[in-house]
């Protein structure tokens, strides 16, 4: 934009500023600018008629188009700024009023004209001089604006209709619009009653976590699961794949057989490979062996799952993962409640042997039983995955994605720690016992 240097030196604007050029007076411009002078158009001109009276009372802010800055236009109230006490008068801006160009060729600048009835002209031609008039004046747009804030948007659209604008700015736009309340989608997961849930931001409140807090303990069970769980899991596939090299079994490895040949290796072969059976729960999940020991060999390379994909799974064989393939967050939570079904004693309660599963983990179609009594991590969708959690007669609702299975578990841990003194059943969860009160410390 051309700035005269009269204008740089009023606006501080330095040489450097972007967006801005400073013409010397020997410049070749081809618009006359008068430095010493800025440009306030009025909005209440009568059809922009160069002849038409203006009020002081009704003139716009700085027009921003190119020769506005310095010359002045017809029909148009100028005030020198090089005088010591130049008065700006301002009036109330009406609800509804459009820019409307006068031309294109830029020998007028842009103005704002008011889309009014004739009948609401000020009633002053000057200046206000006195507190009476100022009162009087205010009495009566204070009126006006009232009588436009009432009117709804449909009334006013035929009028809207009329008004020509180029005025694309956001506040613009939404000046036309009328504000409606979001409808709440409905619950296409579980089928149970919303009236018990607690929202992520109620359930932190409730707990008295931090946003912080939150964060830093999701990244501290990842590692947990990780380095206790995922690396060692996999380092006893590989010593049990080593040993059966060495009895002469080399065709038999984990991820290259089905799940009923190993089991029978376990049967026949427990004196060489005693801890196998221990290891086939945590690969019985799915029948495809060779995707579930190579994504879990992925999951454990790095210390902190660096390759976790919540909604989906790992490429192998130059083949995509598709949905037939269970998804990260589904092999994770598997991996977990197995460890932990081996570290519980068994519960007569549930004679399938699995004492965490059974009790501390639901999932889709089961559906949501809220007693005085349950604790337990609740899936209320397979893919994509969602978890959340029941405490008493509580639903904890946590936010979806990436962190939505480690929010849960870190819930579920909290509760545990502060109303079960830190006790899982019968096994301590401290240093004592698992190691994993420290994610919460």
């Amino acid at each position: 934009m051309p700035i005269s240097p009269e204008q740089s030196k009023l606006f501080r604007i330095s040489e450097n500023d972007p967006g801005f050029e400073v013409k010397r007076p020997n410049d070749n411009v081809s618009d006359s600018v008068q430095p010493e002078r800025l440009q306030f158009s009025s909005w209440r001109e009568s059809s922009f008629e160069s002849n038409s009276p203006t009020s002081y009372l009704s003139v716009t802010p700085l027009n921003y188009s190119y020769n506005s800055w310095g010359s002045p236009s017809p029909g148009s109230q100028s005030f020198d700024t090089t005088s010591s006490s130049w008065n700006f008068y301002r009036a109330s801006s009406p609800p509804n009023f459009a820019s409307t160009p006068k031309s294109m060729n830029g020998e007028r600048p842009f103005s704002r004209r008011l889309n009014y009835s004739d009948d609401l002209e000020s009633p002053y031609s000057g200046p206000i001089k006195n507190k009476k008039q100022l009162d009087e004046y205010l009495k009566i747009h204070e009126e006006e604006d009232k009588k436009w804030k009432s009117i709804s948007f449909e009334e006013s659209k035929p009028f809207m209709s009329k008004m020509t604008t180029v005025d694309n700015s956001p506040m613009s736009i939404l000046s036309k619009c009328r504000y409606q309340r979001a409808y709440r989608l409905a619950n296409l997961e579980t089928t149970e009653d919303d009236s018990s849930e607690i929202h992520c931001g109620d359930v932190l409140n409730k707990l008295k976590i931090t946003d912080k807090m939150l964060i830093v303990w999701c990244e501290r069970m990842r590692k947990w699961i990780c380095q206790t769980i995922l690396v060692k899991l996999v380092n006893e596939m590989d010593d049990i794949n080593m040993t059966l090299s060495e009895i002469g079994l080399p065709e038999f490895q984990i991820g290259n057989v089905s799940l009923f040949a190993l089991h029978q290796i376990a049967a026949t072969k427990s004196q060489h490979l005693p801890t196998l059976s221990s290891v086939l729960p945590y690969v019985d999940m799915h029948s495809n062996q060779e995707y579930l020991v190579r994504r879990l060999k992925d999951l454990a390379h790095g210390g902190c799952m660096g390759d976790f994909k919540w909604n989906s799974g790992g490429n192998y064989e130059d083949k995509q993962w598709c949905d037939d393939l269970p998804t990260d967050c589904a092999l994770i939570m598997h991996i977990l409640c197995c460890y932990l079904d081996a570290h519980l004693p068994p519960d007569p309660h549930f004679p399938e042997g699995k004492p965490f599963s059974s009790k501390y983990f639901k999932k889709v179609p089961e559906k949501v039983i809220l007693s005085k009594d349950s604790t337990y991590i609740y899936q209320s969708s397979l893919n994509p995955p969602h978890f959340k959690v029941v405490i008493n007669e509580e639903l904890y609702t946590l936010p979806k994605g990436r962190n939505n299975m480690f929010c849960a578990l870190v819930i579920f841990l909290h509760y545990m720690k502060t109303k079960e003194c830190g006790m899982l059943g019968r096994v301590n969860l401290g240093p004592s016992g698992l190691n994993m009160l420290w994610i919460l410390n």
